[in-house]
């Protein structure tokens, strides 16, 4: 089974380069890498594989590295996870509904996308659906399918704070210094330089621009405070976070935090008993005083009285009407998936692109697919708070809305990726229910009942009100 899954993942790790002879040392070097990383994806534990993924969205410059026809590192180490464990034919538990729900509207994005690849896609614009397409499905669909994730999520709960620490130390530094000298070497290596054409300096560490880092950042932000809440371990968790959010200067993510502290402290409230948040009050305490902090820099101030502040605020609002009037001339069916920035041109005269992930997916997949999207979102969210998993709303939430502000689902695939990681939490259940299970064999945990249920000894708090604060 492992030489069979071994040999799928080199070829998925391959797709995309091709045919060389030795006189292609370029290309030759690239075979050699896949097949390196094709060995390496068969030998990590299966358990680790997720985490892995996280650790390679935060680390590969994929600005500067590009994709595979459309496959990140991240997405091929999420599609290893998901083929190593049904090859191994562990049986579970029926899925609950709203996963199931989840599972379908993840495979109607996907069948919608593809319909439109085959009906609607020109010679410009074939290749950009594809790579979305299986961007999409290796990175984000497959992880829905995988039953009982716990162990899974359990590293992945652990690794996350060390990843965020690690790159919020780096974009500090690089603020600090003015400079991002590692990763804006290889970008310029690869023509494509990284330019600052901002008020202030704003630090983007490994992802090739600061809104790709804020939005990490804020999601990890809103986790690691959900988390607060629960069991109060990640105050260095938070502080990295807001410390990495802050000097990325993005106003749309530090919107996404507080919007996804206002959920994540409501449904406390709403759902759980006076003792089992013991970091409530102090969770109050360090959101304020991190929101605080974060504004008393003048960072923010100082970039939203700018001119360019302005315009980018002022073309966000434009490209409202370009986007409808394109997507209504395909009577609502879409452009294609990944197409939207090029599908709005002959409406546009000034350059704009669509800064808005949901305004991206109305354009690329009209009413169909993001009402399919829309539905895969609402029903993840609806079973956080099935399974009272405040550490997976918050990230959703944060996630959500901090790409909701620019043009992030089609412009940075590996994004999928992340994505998929914070579905797989979501399936997993809450983060305080893994301890519980820490002790088993591994037999035990690839068969949990069903993925993502609430333990029986929760199963009858989750369904009833609670004792409000």
């Amino acid at each position: 089974m492992r030489i069979a899954a071994g040999l799928a993942i080199f070829l998925a790790a391959a797709v995309g380069v091709e045919v060389v002879s030795p006189n292609s040392p370029v290309q030759l070097g690239l075979l050699v890498t896949a097949l390196a990383f094709g060995v390496l994806l068969a030998a990590v534990p299966v358990p680790y594989l997720p985490a892995m993924a996280l650790i390679l969205f935060v680390a590969v410059p994929q600005q500067a590295v590009g994709y595979l026809n459309g496959a990140s590192p991240a997405a091929l180490a999420l599609f290893a996870w998901a083929l190593r464990k049904a090859l191994r034919r562990v049986p579970s538990g029926r899925s609950p509904v709203l996963v199931m729900i989840a599972r379908s509207a993840g495979v109607a994005v996907v069948l919608w996308s593809t319909f439109l690849l085959m009906h609607a896609a020109t010679a410009n614009t074939f290749t950009t659906s594809r790579n979305w397409i299986v961007s999409l499905t290796l990175a984000a669909v497959l992880p829905l399918f995988v039953a009982g994730p716990t162990r899974e999520a359990r590293a992945v709960w652990s690794v996350w704070p060390i990843v965020t620490l690690v790159a919020a130390s780096y974009a500090a530094i690089e603020f600090l210094l003015q400079s991002n000298a590692l990763f804006e070497s290889l970008y310029a290596l690869v023509g494509r330089p990284v330019e600052q054409q901002w008020a202030v300096y704003r630090s983007h560490a490994s992802f090739g621009h600061p809104l790709y880092a804020a939005t990490f950042f804020a999601t990890s932000a809103a986790a690691g405070l959900a988390r607060w809440l629960i069991d109060r371990s990640s105050l260095v968790w938070i502080i990295a976070s807001i410390v990495g959010l802050t000097v990325t200067v993005s106003r749309g993510a530090l919107l996404a935090v507080a919007a996804a502290a206002a959920v994540v402290f409501f449904v406390g409230w709403l759902q759980f008993k006076k003792g089992d948040l013991p970091g409530y009050r102090s969770g109050l305490v360090i959101t304020c005083a991190m929101g605080v902090a974060a504004l008393s820099t003048g960072l923010l101030q100082t970039r939203s009285g700018a001119l360019e502040a302005s315009t980018s605020s002022l073309a966000r609002t434009e490209v409202l009407s370009i986007a409808l009037a394109t997507v209504r001339e395909t009577g609502w069916r879409g452009t294609g998936a990944g197409t939207s920035d090029q599908s709005i041109q002959s409406w546009n005269d000034q350059g704009l692109m669509v800064e808005s992930s949901p305004l991206q997916v109305l354009v690329s997949l009209g009413i169909p697919g993001s009402l399919a999207f829309a539905i895969l979102i609402a029903v993840l969210l609806a079973h956080c708070l099935r399974t009272r998993n405040l550490a997976a709303l918050g990230a959703i939430v944060a996630f959500v809305v901090a790409i909701s502000g620019y043009n992030a689902i089609e412009s940075l695939l590996p994004l999928h990726a992340f994505m998929g990681v914070l579905f797989l939490l979501v399936i997993a259940g809450p983060p305080e229910h893994h301890s519980a299970s820490a002790g088993r064999s591994a037999s035990t945990e690839d068969t949990p009942g069903p993925a993502g249920c609430t333990p029986p000894d929760k199963a009858h708090n989750a369904g009833v009100s609670h004792q409000r604060r």
